[in-house]
């Protein structure tokens, strides 16, 4: 007896299902990774130019003493404390002018706080800046400029987004492992069955047996085979008896 034509692996229905669903699960949640990532990171921007404005208003209202009292050195203890928020990567107070330096701090590159150089903070297009005056009543005495940086909100977004990816690569995974092993249990292991009756029967050998005995569209073809192997067998005994003396 021959034995049923084998398949090459990536040709089998098993190797096709599992690669359409792999790659419609995959670009299913990456599409959706990507518009969270950038729902986020809008979030993200507009919540640190409102806590630039937050920041600034309030240290227009708390140095306004100090800054009338020409009290550096309270204004430089402010500043040293705001700095100890990371998102902030400079503090300037202005005098009335607008122009002049008075006091400041900005971050260097270790993280530390230090004094804010002669010609200001250098111009980065990533930072977030918001000024408010400094008034006593109706005179301007000053002005505060504050930047901060998204530095460490696009580290977040990036360690979220790379948790993202390696959910959907995981979840690749599982659904790789499950479907090959429900496919083959389901509807490859039946077929083969079916191919090798099918083979079988075709040369001549009608005793064989089916074994099949699922409810589904694969137990109904089954059943239709057997009924076929039913009809041949009656078919043939129907020749014999014509050419039996």
């Amino acid at each position: 007896m021959q034995s049923v034509m084998r398949v090459s692996w990536w040709q089998s229905i098993t190797v096709k299902v599992v690669c359409i669903m792999l790659v419609l699960n995959t670009l299913i949640l990456g599409g959706f990774a990507v518009y969270n990532t950038r729902s986020l990171q809008a979030q993200m921007t507009s919540d640190l130019q409102n806590l630039a404005e937050v920041t600034a208003t309030r240290l227009s209202k708390h140095v306004m003493i100090p800054l009338w009292d020409l009290d550096k050195e309270q204004i430089e203890e402010m500043l040293r404390a705001e700095m100890l928020a990371k998102h902030l990567a400079a503090v300037i107070i202005r005098d009335s002018d607008g122009k002049t330096i008075f006091a400041g701090k900005e971050r260097a590159a270790n993280g530390q706080a230090m004094d804010i150089r002669p010609q200001g903070i250098a111009a980065q297009a990533e930072l977030v800046r918001d000024s408010k005056p400094v008034a006593k009543g109706t005179e301007k005495i000053g002005m505060v400029e504050v930047f901060m940086t998204p530095r460490f909100l696009l580290q977040e977004l990036q360690r979220a987004t790379w948790q993202v990816v390696i959910s959907v690569l995981v979840l690749d995974v599982v659904i790789f492992i499950a479907l090959f092993l429900l496919l083959r249990r389901l509807v490859i292991h039946p077929i083969g069955k079916l191919a090798e009756a099918a083979d079988s029967m075709s040369l001549g050998n009608l005793g064989v047996t089916i074994g099949v005995n699922s409810q589904d569209e694969i137990g109904h073809v089954a059943a239709a085979m057997d009924r076929m192997k039913i009809s041949l067998q009656m078919a043939m005994e129907r020749l014999q008896q014509r050419h039996t003396p």
